[in-house]
């Protein structure tokens, strides 16, 4: 095969679902074979290619890497194109020489090995069941590569980074996810309290995203589906996960708003539901009511090149800043904020926004 690589086989002839994962700048084939027998319980092949360039890491040792790295300025276009060539022609070569099953055949990448990941998928969607990019980002000249956006659109996409990261800024990662919203792909945007590297709930998030995408009973070459493309979707993961996931696949099957007014106009209808139900003082109808609303709201950010993750977590940092404002605001005038009607409780928090906009028009 034209590159070093590692391998982890699992029990059985096969064929088996397979995870090509990517190692960062530095590192070398057996970086990332650790995450197999926690990748869908050990049941895939993982293979593990090594970049083509050596890289002195110190104390006469090398590790490995993918293009050139270019401190300062974007990477070589031409340089991952070379490489991306390279890893296509060891996926055909592990194709013929492993029992994959080419239908469940997942791309992974951590760090410069996400930027290879990226390159790969999108330049040749129908290959892949599903991408992986860990602590990494997506250059900008690679969307030049990039199949039609009909291709593009059925290729699910799991992006994860910790805000903590100092070798690729988390800024860096939101820039990257955003522009790949803008080409309207199936993407999921998690993010960790860590720093470069996978955490466990990060691995685990991983192996679940792969499982519910190999479950969901996609044909890559003919794009048929004999079962529901609901499936696979575990009921225990966070609601918020699970809603936008069933947006994810309905729209998938053709079963979705078109713009985002359809969205607000859905949203609205249910809380006029939820009204309805509070006058005849019915709440369990109306927890159901409002339920449904905010199913509709978890999947309105995506018509806005967003996710309800980041729209949320957005939310929160805004609340969060402008309620300290107010609770400074009434230390400051020996006030206790539950001794405080309505008209003065708003009245504060209308001065504490006032005095963040002053000092940051964004919030």
């Amino acid at each position: 095969m034209n590159l070093i690589h590692a391998a982890y086989e699992p029990g059985g002839s096969g064929p088996h679902p397979a995870v090509l994962a990517f190692h960062g700048w530095g590192a070398n084939a057996l970086d990332l074979l650790g995450l197999a027998p926690h990748l869908i319980d050990g049941k895939s092949l993982v293979l593990c290619p090594q970049g083509p360039l050596t890289v002195p890491i110190g104390q006469n040792q090398n590790g490995y890497g993918w293009f050139p790295l270019r401190l300062g300025s974007p990477p070589d276009d031409n340089a991952i194109s070379i490489a991306t060539d390279q890893a296509a022609a060891f996926v055909e070569q592990a194709c013929a020489r492993y029992p994959i099953d080419s239908r469940k055949l997942v791309v992974l990448g951590f760090s410069q090995g996400g930027i290879m990941a990226l390159s790969m998928a999108l330049r040749m969607p129908q290959r892949f069941a599903a991408v992986i990019g860990l602590s990494t980002w997506f250059p900008e000249s690679l969307q030049q590569h990039a199949a039609a956006r009909e291709a593009l659109a059925r290729l699910p996409i799991f992006i994860a980074h910790g805000r903590s990261d100092s070798v690729i800024e988390i800024a860096r990662a939101r820039q990257s996810v955003d522009r790949l919203r803008a080409m309207k792909l199936d993407l999921r945007y998690h993010e960790y309290d860590c720093g470069h590297e996978i955490t466990a709930q990060c691995l685990r998030e991983t192996s679940d995203f792969i499982s519910d995408k190999l479950a969901s009973g996609i044909e890559i070459e003919t794009g048929q589906n004999t079962q529901s493309v609901l499936d696979g979707i575990a009921s225990s993961i966070p609601a918020l996960t699970r809603a936008e996931e069933l947006g994810f696949r309905s729209r998938g099957a053709g079963f979705d708003w078109r713009n985002l007014t359809q969205v607000i106009e859905k949203i609205r209808e249910e809380i006029e539901e939820v009204e309805e139900a509070i006058r005849a003082g019915n709440e369990p109808a109306a927890a159901q009511e409002l339920g449904d609303a905010m199913l509709a709201m978890a999947n309105a950010p995506r018509f806005a090149n967003s996710s309800a993750e980041v729209v949320l977590r957005g939310a929160c940092d805004k609340f969060e800043q402008r309620f300290r404002q107010v609770e400074a605001t009434a230390r400051k005038r020996n006030l206790e904020l539950k001794q405080l009607d309505d008209t003065q409780l708003e009245a504060l928090w209308s001065e504490a926004k006032q005095t963040l906009d002053k000092a940051s028009p964004a919030l």
